[in-house]
């Protein structure tokens, strides 16, 4: 417990902006990375506690598919119309003390599992809601009302806040909605289009935090996600792929430096959406007929649309040893087939991408701040030199290192009367996770060897003698 919650980074929410590339003008979309701040360790455990507790209800709308399937046996009355809300700032709307008296409710209600009370996930939870600092261009900046942007519980506890606001809007209209499904913030329903009016004005005037917009269905279509629902003339909801207007129809080229497992899969995870998102045969042979045009755009061989779907993995063991390798085009496929036949699951990601290279929207970490390091200090007056690894930000262990009597590199200085500063030292690469980071440092040590290390870190296999050295 103390390990999930105990924060060891000290950096704060960094607020950025993607574009809304489907709107006019293209507006910025404020997103806060609260990713090595102090709360976000504990933010995590919280989502995993409440996790569980949101989609006890039948408007509750998991993915496409998932709508898809709850519309199959809608039958609409003549002068129904489709109609979907869209919730205005969800997160940033949903009131704190109000959210926290949902879930004390929820918690009443249902068995609580955790390894703390109910009383102490409320304490954390306000603490973790309530902490909305965050920083923009080194100044620092509150949110002044609405749950924290960016922190991973803040859609669990918008979601079940939610949860309670349609159960109070749905029992008290005065014309019942014959279905309400919801994604989040986005909301389907269907009204008699004499009374859409009166029933979005209804909408708003249960909370003034949670207000909606309202679209009706036009020539008989409107999305929702990104399905394309069609009102037929016998009252029926069918079903198609939607894309936006400013959908590009660009996905990972074939002759990009990722594993054919990844291109494979884009065409598996296509043809399969055609499937569940098609109403109708027709439907989905039109849709198939534009994903194949799209990647072949994209330079997928014709063959790869035939190649047999992936087999459907069997679930995970806590016998399975699975690991993750870089992906070098030629070996890492050697790799795979070697590690395979001593049962070793082996996943590639990627290393590199045109926006990691390109685009750095975040504001950078200063380097005496960052937390997780692996660090090179190089004396200032000689060649000597350490590698260590600290959880917390390095500025801390710095001082440490120039303080503490036990350590190599403050013998060094005091001994020889040289000196330490933050210039002659180095990040060469971050790892929160403790043993994982260790073992880096252990890589670096041998790799470089250092003067001033007295052992070579945590003991490593003696396969890395061979490719190190």
């Amino acid at each position: 417990m103390y390990q999930k919650l105990y924060p060891t980074s000290e950096c704060p929410p960094k607020l950025y902006g993607l574009p809304k590339i489907h709107k006019i003008n293209a507006p910025l979309r404020p997103i806060v990375s609260s990713c090595g701040s102090v709360t976000y360790n504990a933010s995590k455990y919280l989502a995993g506690v409440l996790g569980p507790l949101v989609g006890d209800t039948p408007h509750h709308v998991i993915n496409s598919e998932d709508l898809v399937n709850k519309l199959h046996d809608v039958k609409l009355e003549p002068d129904d119309k489709l109609v979907s809300y869209d919730v205005c700032a969800l997160f940033t709307s949903v009131p704190v003390d109000q959210a926290l008296e949902v879930i004390k409710t929820k918690f009443a209600k249902e068995k609580h599992v955790s390894d703390i009370s109910a009383h102490q996930i409320i304490q954390l939870l306000d603490l973790c809601l309530s902490s909305t600092y965050f920083v923009y261009k080194g100044e620092f900046y509150k949110q002044k009302h609405g749950c924290a942007m960016g922190s991973p519980v803040s859609p669990i506890v918008a979601n079940l806040y939610m949860e309670a606001f349609e159960e109070k809007a749905l029992s008290s209209t005065p014309s019942p909605t014959p279905f309400w499904y919801r994604y989040v913030d986005d909301t389907l329903t269907s009204k008699k289009e004499q009374e859409i009016e009166a029933f979005t004005a209804h909408l708003n005037s249960i909370d003034t935090n949670i207000q909606f917009t309202c679209e009706v269905e036009k020539d008989g279509q409107i999305p929702f996600l990104d399905t394309l629902l069609h009102h037929s003339e016998d009252g029926g909801i069918e079903t198609s792929v939607y894309r936006k207007p400013t959908h590009t129809d660009q996905y990972l080229n074939f002759q990009s430096n990722h594993p054919l497992q990844h291109k494979r899969s884009v065409v598996h995870t296509l043809f399969h959406r055609a499937k569940v998102l098609s109403s109708s045969s027709s439907r989905e042979r039109t849709e198939r007929k534009h994903v194949k045009s799209a990647l072949r755009n994209n330079g997928y061989p014709n063959w790869v649309f035939a190649a047999p779907k992936p087999k459907k993995p069997r679930p995970r063991s806590s016998d399975d040893i699975v690991t993750g390798f870089p992906y070098v085009r030629g070996l890492s496929e050697k790799l795979s087939r070697t590690f395979g036949k001593h049962g070793v699951k082996v996943y590639h990601k990627p290393t590199n991408s045109l926006r990691s290279r390109l685009t750095h929207v975040k504001d950078p970490t200063e380097k005496n701040k960052v937390c997780g390091a692996i660090y090179h200090i190089q004396c200032s007056d000689c060649n000597e030199d350490y590698i260590g690894e600290t959880e917390r930000p390095l500025h801390k262990r710095l001082r440490e290192h120039q303080t503490r009597t036990q350590s190599a590199v403050y013998e060094h200085i005091e001994g020889n009367n040289h000196t330490l500063n933050l210039e002659s030292t180095s990040v060469l690469d971050t790892e929160l996770h403790p043993f994982r980071r260790k073992v880096k440092e252990a890589l670096h040590i041998k790799a470089r060897r250092p003067s001033l290390n007295r052992d070579s870190g945590i003991e490593l296999p003696s396969v890395y003698d061979l490719i190190l050295n």
